[in-house]
């Protein structure tokens, strides 16, 4: 599909260019304006539609020519169309100096207008259109349900919005049982399932209906229970996309059921923080889950959360390393009271508290800013994984996991 942008003043013009584009497949109108949108107005358009084609009006010379000179610096790729009811050689001469090769006189014709098409995406297939995207989307993974990690996504997005240097969004992406929703006391009555509904409009416009405020932090959650087709798969990716260029950080809390959605997703990642507890169905699903994300080819993105770890374990961090086959990347307290208090209150955890401190650090380690690392505690107390359950030590029996 080539995404379309239409910037001319002249109204019976557009109009026509317009409704012939319309008749073309492969072609989406992704913005038209009457006018040369240039600034911050044209910074907006660039970043939020990434159109691969801009039809742009001769009308006004040195307007077209800014907006070609300012689009190109901001979206490297982009390929444009001139447009026009005369062909004015000395425009056409300044506007091919510019890079534009395309010229389209009124009135419109079909034929002429596919051949222009077809020269662009020819090119465009060669060189194709780069926007400026973060990479900066991280995943939270329970090893099983009641693992606590829709608390540590919902905290670490939270201290994320406050320490870092560009905006952050927060997706619920459980679509039977999300808890953000509830965790954050929300009451935008749009949810995930109307953004991958949208994902091919999504605008400066349509994006604020659909994300709610926590602060300074955006929010997708996902809704309430609802019957019908879901939106086509392919609508996860564009929804992603979009937010990769308006977002500096992607937090995206998943259910864990690996269904196709779910899966085009976690690729997406350039995280995924798994989160485990320190019993024997938690470590043993979390190492399942450490060997499928394995066969996938994501297990170098896979990093451990060991959730509600008591201050005198029986299980110490390194026993939790060997019997996963990966290092802990950080481990949470067992602060039952803080989180029950947090939840009852409809309000993230107290940022001054023992637990609200750690969900900081971890968030401080995600954004790459200056934290030490929680280290794996050297004291020992015998051989504790003889004392495991036979059903749990044979978890240890391989030394390395199977990828």
């Amino acid at each position: 599909m080539l995404r379309a942008a239409i910037a001319c003043p002249d109204a019976e013009l557009a109009k026509r260019l317009h409704a012939l584009l319309v008749e073309i497949s492969g072609v989406v109108i992704v913005k038209s304006v009457g006018d040369y949108p240039l600034g911050e107005d044209l910074g907006r358009l660039m970043r939020m539609h990434v159109p691969e084609v801009i039809f742009v009006s001769v009308e006004r010379l040195e307007s077209a020519s800014e907006l070609v000179n300012t689009a190109t610096s901001l979206l490297d790729g982009v390929q444009f169309i001139a447009v026009g009811r005369h062909a004015d050689p000395s425009a056409l001469l300044q506007l091919m100096r510019l890079g534009v090769r395309e010229f389209l006189s009124h009135p419109f014709e079909e034929r002429p207008l596919i051949e222009a098409l077809v020269r662009v995406k020819d090119i465009l297939d060669r060189k194709p259109v780069k926007a400026d995207s973060t990479d900066r989307v991280y995943g939270f993974l329970p090893a099983k349900p009641g693992c606590g990690t829709t608390t540590i996504a919902v905290n670490a997005a939270v201290a994320a919005s406050r320490i870092a240097d560009s905006p952050s969004l927060l997706i619920d992406s459980d679509r039977v049982s999300g808890m953000v929703r509830f965790l954050l006391q929300l009451d935008n009555e749009y949810s995930l399932h109307d953004a991958l509904e949208r994902a091919l409009h999504l605008d400066e416009n349509l994006w604020p209906q659909l994300v709610a405020k926590f602060g300074p932090l955006d929010v997708i959650h996902s809704g309430t229970l609802r019957t019908g087709e879901e939106p086509d798969e392919g609508s996860t990716k564009h929804l992603l996309d979009f937010a990769r260029r308006n977002y500096g950080n992607i937090f995206i809390d998943f259910p864990g059921i690996f269904d196709k959605r779910e899966l085009e997703a976690l690729h997406e990642c350039k995280k995924i923080f798994l989160v485990v507890t320190p019993e024997v169905p938690s470590l043993h699903l979390g190492k399942e889950r450490i060997t499928f994300l394995g066969k996938q080819g994501m297990k170098d993105r896979v990093e451990v959360l060991l959730n509600r770890h008591p201050k005198r374990p029986v299980l110490q961090l390194e026993s939790v390393s060997e019997i996963l086959g990966m290092p802990v990347h950080m481990a949470f307290g067992n602060y039952y009271q803080e989180v029950t208090r947090a939840l009852t209150s409809g309000r993230p955890v107290e940022p001054n508290s023992e637990l609200g401190g750690e969900y900081t650090r971890f968030a401080r380690s995600v954004l790459d800013k200056r934290v030490a690392q929680m280290q794996p505690q050297k004291k020992k107390t015998g051989n504790l994984l003889s004392l495991l359950p036979g059903s749990l030590s044979m978890l240890t029996a391989a030394k390395k996991p199977a990828n």
